[in-house]
């Protein structure tokens, strides 16, 4: 192989290593999410062991601004928020939090929507999915099969995304498949952060660089949802279901996260499938790296604004 060395001007080098490093704050927030949130032996044992704590009911962060107000109802024998649109607005996104799907919401999934129904206008449809380890797939998927029914029937599909991170974009893209194979309205389109779409997958040569996932540990968690369903099954690994016929995706994913691969490959399947699907890649960026307050994130969350107002000023997607 010819290797060429080019001599940059010394503009251009700072330039292009201006372009390459990480911002301060995502190595702050990097370390604080490897303090804090990476899974251990001794988390994964905690959390397994909880059976008593109340997961059904969650408590909006008094911290979080909201554009309209939130309002909290039980659909489909769940707890679910709602936020109205705008004005005449007639966008909705619907969005299935992550947590390896033994966790609540955090203070990021609100921000980040919050920010998105402020700068689109759109209503929010948020589920609080059963969670382990009170719950696994087999209990959670008929719940939000039921959730979702219920809202193809007062929505308008075509001018609604379906959003999802880790587990939830996991989650999301199970819930298309289902749908799909239902013959049931899909929404116009689907944005996945860091989607979890194989629960035995992951590339541990990445495992060093990603502060939020460490795989052996969260592969016990989707051990545990899946129960008595092969860890392939789709609706427990989505990535090994039916990926033609689905709404366009947008799949955003950091090029140091241990997921990277399994996303590229349902991408890939997608396409191959006909079902039109983008990879979106942040350089040296981790897991859901656009919910976290970081200057990577903001081209990131801007597309993805983009991308739900044009659900409503194109035609063509309806």
């Amino acid at each position: 192989m010819l290797v060429i060395s080019v001599s940059l001007p010394a503009q251009e080098k700072e330039e292009e290593w201006k372009h390459n490093r990480r911002s301060i704050a995502a190595w702050v927030v990097g370390r604080y999410l490897r303090s804090n949130h990476q899974p251990n032996d001794r988390m994964v044992n905690r959390l397994m062991a909880d059976i008593e704590t109340d997961k059904s009911i969650y408590h909006l962060p008094k911290s979080i601004q909201f554009p309209r107000p939130v309002s909290t109802r039980i659909t489909a024998g769940m707890q679910v928020f709602y936020m109205d649109p705008e004005d005449d607005c007639p966008l909705t996104v619907i969005y299935i939090h992550g947590g390896s799907y033994i966790k609540t919401f955090t203070k990021y999934h609100w921000r980040f929507l919050s920010k998105l129904a402020r700068r689109t206008g759109c209503a929010l449809v948020v589920p609080n999915y059963p969670l382990l380890p009170q719950h696994n797939a087999e209990d959670a998927h008929p719940v939000m099969m039921d959730f979702y029914r219920e809202i193809v029937s007062k929505y308008d599909m075509s001018r609604t995304v379906i959003m999802g991170d880790s587990a939830g974009g996991g989650f999301a893209l199970a819930l298309m498949e289902e749908a799909q194979a239902e013959d049931l309205p899909l929404p116009a389109r689907m944005v996945l952060l860091s989607p979890w779409v194989d629960v035995d997958g992951g590339n541990y040569d990445l495992d060093r660089k990603d502060a939020m996932i460490d795989l052996d540990c969260v592969k016990r968690y989707g051990i545990a949802w899946a129960g008595n369903l092969d860890v392939r099954n789709r609706i427990v690994s989505p990535l090994y279901g039916n990926l033609k016929g689905l709404p366009e995706a947008d799949i955003y994913a950091g090029s140091w996260e241990v997921l990277i691969d399994d996303c590229r490959s349902v991408v890939d399947g997608m396409n191959a499938g006909g079902t039109k699907a983008h990879l979106h890649v942040g350089k040296k960026m981790g897991h859901v790296y656009p919910l976290y307050p970081i200057p990577e994130a903001k081209p990131a969350v801007t597309e993805i604004v983009n991308i739900v107002r044009s659900i409503g000023e194109d035609d063509t997607l309806r």
